[in-house]
């Protein structure tokens, strides 16, 4: 989703996202912001493109993840 942050983050010089640090920094950032502005089920579909409008339109996803972080 490089396209979506590019206003955000310099992907052409200070982050490489084929860099795991890198990748993993830049996307708990966009995360964060999500959850902050959609709630964590809302961020979840955001930051994913999933289901946005639709809470069953995820397949899913949301729960799974809920799920592993043992928040339901």
């Amino acid at each position: 989703m490089a396209k979506t942050w590019k206003d955000k983050f310099d992907f052409a010089g200070d982050v490489n996202l084929f860099n795991r640090a890198s990748n993993l920094a830049v996307g708990a950032k966009i995360e964060a912001e999500l959850i902050q502005q959609f709630g964590v089920e809302g961020g979840l579909r955001h930051y994913n493109g999933m289901g946005v409008g639709c809470d069953s339109c995820d397949a899913g996803y949301t729960s799974k993840i809920l799920n592993l972080a043992g928040r339901r």
